[in-house]
Parts: structure tokens; sequence; C-alpha cells
């Protein structure tokens, strides 16, 4: 039997490179849903203010990221929407690329 609660806390990790450096993400690949992707999807095209829309799509990332080899620093930089918020676009589209590629149905990772 199927139980979503459990689905939702699977984790899976990919490793990202950007510029050069690797970094590893984990992320809950059951928690793309419907929504989550239609919000991932239109958050350029939504009709609110920049800062509420931008709020609104970082904290949708936060949802489905559960950590990330980032550093502040000597410190370790929390996933947050706030922080989602602070990265380099190209580091978002970086992380969120290796998700895609990871949860396609023919990914090397993906169970068969």
């Amino acid at each position: 039997m199927l139980n979503l609660h459990d689905l939702s806390k699977r984790t899976k990790e990919v490793t990202v490179t950007y510029d050069g450096e690797s970094f590893t993400v984990t992320y809950f690949p059951h928690r793309f849903t419907p929504a989550v992707n239609l919000k991932l999807s239109l958050a350029s095209y939504v009709d609110m203010p920049l800062e509420e829309a931008m709020s609104d799509y970082a904290e949708t990332i936060a949802s489905v990221i559960k950590a990330w080899e980032i550093m502040d620093g000597t410190k370790p930089w929390p996933v947050t929407k706030e922080n989602i918020a602070k990265l380099p676009d190209a580091v978002l589209m970086a992380i969120l690329e290796a998700i895609r590629n990871d949860r396609r149905p023919n990914a090397p990772s993906a169970a068969s």
C-alpha cells in the first residue's frame, strides 16, 4: 500500500555543477505535485507584486529542497525562502535543472 505521508519524506540527492564547483542538493522528489510544478513554471507570469511573487516562488522551492552544500563563508547557508531569494539566478537555475533532470523517468538514478 502506498503511504503518501511516508512518500513525501523520502529524499534524493543530486550533484550540481556551477562555475567549476560541484555541490550536493538533497530534495524531496515526491513533493513535486501538479500545484508545485504549476507555481514554478508560471512564476514569471503571475499578476501580483514582484516581491510577493518572489516570496511565493522561493517558498515553493524551499518546500522541495531539504539541504544543500552551500556555504556563507565558513558557515552552512540554510535552505530558507529568504536565502533562495538571494541566490544568483544562474545558481538557482542550475539547482532546478539538476533536480528536473533527476526526476525524468529515464534519468540514470531514477528507480525502475
